[in-house]
């Protein structure tokens, strides 16, 4: 198929240009693709290299750091990356994730923050930013970012869930978590959370017992 000419055209490539970090990059994604994921770290690993300012491939062995859950080593790897003052939205990204996955919060806020303003339209920082204040008590603002995730991101079941699990919660206000309950049911009526968000619907609409 179309992979396998690639991987042919890149390896074919490196044959005459080994130190084309480029065609390493290239040939790292056709073999991610393929589900070969040692080779693709092999050639992700061969681009950095080469050329260890090179942000598509530090970011693609973060993507595949961060499938794997090994945050300690997408933690070093992305945290060198932004030491060296790469500016890289994806390694911003990554390395938020490695530190909020270690309850490095405070810094984990810092690097999605640096993420978005870098790349706006990224609902998923939003939504980890949201996660963070949420389980920092800062409702207010927890709400507020997962607002903002779902104007980019409007049909996400979980995002509407979460809001709506806070005004539930911690707000007091089962009008308004009924609402987000009733949109996450709507975008997603037969996902994870549709169970219990139907549940929930029914106990909010037939009101308080007694």
């Amino acid at each position: 198929g179309e992979l396998e000419k690639a991987r042919v055209c890149f390896e074919e490539e490196l044959k005459l240009k080994p130190q084309l970090e480029k065609a390493h990059l290239n040939l790292g994604a056709v073999f991610e693709k393929r589900g070969k994921i040692e080779l693709a770290v092999r050639e992700y690993k061969a681009a950095i290299a080469i050329s260890p300012r090179f942000p598509e491939a530090i970011s693609g062995l973060g993507q595949i750091l961060m499938n794997q859950r090994k945050y300690p080593e997408l933690e070093s790897l992305a945290g060198r990356a932004v030491e060296e003052g790469i500016e890289s939205a994806d390694i911003y990204f990554q390395l938020g994730v490695a530190l909020a996955t270690q309850s490095k919060m405070e810094r984990a806020k810092w690097a999605f923050t640096r993420s978005l303003s870098l790349n706006p339209l990224r609902p998923l920082a939003l939504a980890n930013l949201g996660r963070i204040a949420f389980e920092q008590g800062n409702y207010d603002e927890a709400i507020s970012y997962y607002d903002r995730a779902l104007r980019l991101d409007a049909r996400n079941s979980s995002y509407l869930v979460m809001a709506g699990s806070i005004f539930l919660e911690h707000k007091k206000d089962p009008e308004k978590a009924l609402s987000y309950y009733r949109r996450a049911l709507q975008a997603d009526p037969y996902g994870p959370y549709a169970a219990s968000v139907r549940e929930l619907i029914k106990k909010l609409e037939s009101g308080p017992p007694g």
